[in-house]
């Protein structure tokens, strides 16, 4: 049992709270009663041959839960076995099918999806008057594709991503009524009275691994995709820029809205007193005009030349230069994974350097001592509501090979922002 407050206790219960025989009490002081105890931490505790041991750690080392905790879970690939179980069996195969030497036949699996479709549709037809809202649930999942068997060039990619857009929407298709299923049982799990920051670790964990075991199905349909170790560009381009084929690229953007809001509120929870630091000190600066703001942040004076102060034009709330920017930026809130947040990202630098570069003219190139305290404006001024929870969720579902190309370095950019945010000392005068 972990409360809020850290003190916890590991021993034997006689009910939800009701401590009841052998076990250690930890209070969020450090100090632990260990030996046989009777009652409840709101009603009171029974002490009973028990021991005080005192400790003399400093705050910042004592414990926040306890030894065992996480080491008698489940296995997250253990976990919802009967529903994985269940979608193997709609497409007539056995679940460890892909692991050994032969792998069941790419069509009959097609033709099983087929059946269970056209199935569905029968049945539907008999419980249904309105015939739009199912043939825009099937949206021509009934035909079987021969694209991403053979190869898996950029034509192939984005048919395979348009069909699982199709397919994972679908109650009709084994895919969607597996994610279905999944999300419900996930949500289930780390929602509502259930969210606890500790949870967080345990929720990246299996959120993981149910996208890893769902690509293990899908590359049964897509014989052609690669494997879980190995993200590569689509076989007919060199442009290093085009997407990445992998199983994160391809399932997070399907997966990740489907539970975000119990995923994100674990983050929250997590983060919540960095995030609540970084909110006030944003709401503070926030007060003040562009120039002095600016200024305070170190902004190049030639950046400064459209803000300088002119009765009502120093006001805060005046046109800003990096008005499109700003507005950018503040979309990384309204997507759901960590591409599509590190593309908003992109897009913003983007619209810093378009205006820029209107400013001062088109050969400007940035330097690092000029772009990081622009960017840093535009963060402030972006007033992004638990920009560390945001920075956290993208670290944990970040593709590695990103990590050090241009999406990589100006994510690093905007973590950098925040700690800055987070470490100002000095006051705006």
């Amino acid at each position: 049992m972990i409360l809020e407050d850290g003190t916890h206790y590991e021993g034997e219960f006689k009910g939800i709270d009701n401590i009841n025989g052998k076990g250690v009490l930890t209070l969020n002081s450090g100090h632990t009663i260990e030996g046989h105890l009777n009652g409840s931490l709101s009603d009171g505790i029974k002490i009973s041959n028990g021991t005080l041991n005192l400790t003399t750690l400093p705050s910042a080392d004592l414990p926040v839960k306890p030894n065992s905790f996480g080491k008698l879970c489940t296995p997250v690939t253990q976990k919802w076995k009967a529903l994985f179980r269940q979608c193997y069996q709609m497409l007539g195969v056995y679940e460890n099918n892909s692991k050994v030497n032969k792998l069941p036949d790419t069509q009959k699996l097609w033709q099983n999806i087929a059946v269970l479709i056209s199935n569905s549709h029968q049945g539907s037809l008999k419980k249904r008057k309105s015939e739009r809202s199912l043939e825009n649930s099937l949206n021509q999942l009934d035909t079987i594709p021969t694209f991403g068997r053979n190869s898996m060039d950029v034509a192939n990619y984005m048919d395979v991503k348009q069909y699982l857009v199709k397919a994972f929407e679908s109650p009709h298709h084994p895919l969607g009524s597996l994610l279905l299923d999944v999300t419900v049982a996930y949500t289930t799990t780390y929602g509502g009275l259930h969210a606890h920051p500790l949870l967080l670790t345990h929720a990246v964990e299996e959120l993981h691994s149910i996208t890893k075991r769902i690509y293990d199905i899908v590359k049964l349909l897509f014989p052609a995709l690669p494997s879980h170790e190995r993200d590569t560009p689509p076989e007919d381009t060199e442009d290093s820029s085009s997407e990445i084929v992998g199983y994160q690229n391809l399932l997070y953007p399907l997966i990740l809205p489907k539970v975000h809001q119990p995923l994100f509120i674990l983050y929250t929870l997590h983060n919540k007193l960095q995030d609540l630091q970084y909110w006030k000190r944003l709401t503070e600066w926030n007060k003040h005009s562009d120039y002095t703001l600016m200024s305070f942040l170190s902004v190049d004076q030639k950046f400064l030349n459209n803000h300088a102060p002119d009765g009502l034009l120093s006001s805060p709330v005046k046109e800003q230069t990096f008005l499109d920017a700003i507005e950018t930026l503040q979309l990384l809130k309204t997507t759901f994974s960590p591409i599509e947040k590190l593309l908003i990202i992109r897009q913003t630098f983007e619209k810093m350097t378009l205006v820029v570069q209107d400013q001062i003219g088109h050969d400007y190139k940035w330097s690092m001592d000029d772009l990081f305290p622009v960017f840093l404006y535009v963060v402030v001024r972006s007033r992004i509501l638990q920009l560390g929870s945001e920075i956290h969720f993208i670290e944990d579902f970040m593709i590695p090979s990103l990590e050090n190309g241009e999406l990589g370095i100006m994510f690093t950019t905007l973590k950098a922002c925040y700690q800055q945010i987070l470490q100002e000392k000095t006051s705006i005068s």
